[in-house]
């Protein structure tokens, strides 16, 4: 009696200490045919920042939200996470379709499903539609940067790891291109392609961007393209205002003629395919080390969330 009395207690401490995973099996269109999963924090905010994660290939949304370190500070801080899920039926390895142009389409496939998603958390939880904000590893960053891209009204801010820029690929024999360097375009250019894809004049989010130095699967060139193409949408040059080292790593920004960085790029020394994160229990530590999840001395959750302004 005294053993289970202490499994219960031990059960419940737990229970009363971890925030929760969730399905939703309805949230309006699903053209893409997605899975919608959500984590509700330890202790949310009246108020919440909803933070959308999107993992890379092979990967699930549960372990990426939780090795990259997001579970420890949405529970920290008390944002909500969304956790769009791939599902091997739409690709064997279960990476997102940000090179097929019908999944990257504005109210089409995989995009206007993650969009759903969104709408649904917004309509059932307190979340603070001011800030909402987006990022993703690989496959998932870079249909991260099209959801920036498409539905710009929508963020505030998102954040890229290894990705590539919006609009490189269209097909699948372009997504490896892309990923190995052999499709470069002039800022103008890319900014072109996103404003043909949809046409928009308002606020845009800012944009944090990182990369493995030794990244072999995606090319260290594309970082560059992707500041290439952000700096070109807000009007500013190509050309770092300040530069720092944190851990080692080089820290660059590009800001407008008020001094707000509204382009980042952290380019991570020695480092290949994957998250950086940084295990430990410093407050700046988080994350664990496995399969795409690199030991860089630096957690990129910890300080996207400072860009994004929701980590401190």
């Amino acid at each position: 009696m005294k053993i289970t009395l202490l499994i219960l207690s031990l059960i419940f401490v737990f229970s009363a200490n971890s925030g929760e995973f969730h399905s939703e099996d309805t949230f309006g269109a699903n053209p893409g045919n997605l899975l919608m999963k959500t984590y509700t924090p330890t202790n949310p905010q009246k108020k919440a920042p909803l933070v959308v994660l999107l993992h890379g290939c092979m990967q699930s949304a549960e372990e990426y939200a939780t090795s990259s370190g997001w579970i420890k500070l949405a529970d920290k801080y008390g944002f909500y996470l969304l956790l769009p899920s791939q599902v091997t039926g739409n690709n064997s390895m279960r990476c997102f379709s940000w090179y097929e142009n019908s999944d990257i389409t504005r109210d089409k496939g995989e995009i206007f499903s993650i969009h759903n998603m969104i709408m649904k958390i917004k309509s059932t939880h307190p979340v603070d539609q001011n800030s909402i904000f987006v990022t993703g590893l690989s496959a998932g960053a870079s249909m991260a940067g099209s959801l920036l891209a498409i539905y710009p009204e929508t963020f505030k801010a998102g954040a890229l790891i290894a990705g590539l820029p919006h609009g490189c690929a269209r097909t699948q024999y372009d997504a490896f291109q892309c990923m190995f360097g052999f499709r470069t375009r002039s800022p103008k250019a890319w900014k072109e392609q996103i404003l043909k894809d949809y046409p928009y004049s308002g606020r845009r989010p800012r944009v944090s961007i990182w990369q493995g130095e030794s990244d072999r699967a995606v090319k260290p060139l594309n970082a560059y393209e992707l500041v290439e193409q952000w700096t070109a949408i807000f009007g500013i040059d190509q050309e770092a205002d300040k530069i720092e080292t944190i851990s080692g790593h080089q820290h660059y920004f590009y800001q407008d003629k008020n001094g707000k960085s509204l382009v980042e790029m952290f380019m991570i020394s020695g480092a290949h395919h994957g998250q950086p994160v940084s295990p430990g229990n410093a407050p700046t530590d988080c994350g664990s080390t496995g399969q795409y999840f690199i030991d860089a001395n630096i957690c990129a959750s910890f300080h996207i969330g400072k860009f994004f302004k929701i980590v401190k």
